[in-house]
């Protein structure tokens, strides 16, 4: 694996990870509003 592919797959993962923050975060405030 070049380090190109795992510079890719890192940003990648980050990525999802920023989601599924995001995803947690807008469920929370979604149950303190509702």
């Amino acid at each position: 694996m070049t380090m190109r592919d795992k510079e890719e797959k890192q940003k990648l993962k980050k990525e999802e990870e920023d989601t599924h923050k995001k995803t947690r975060i807008n469920s929370c405030e979604v149950k303190r509003n509702g």
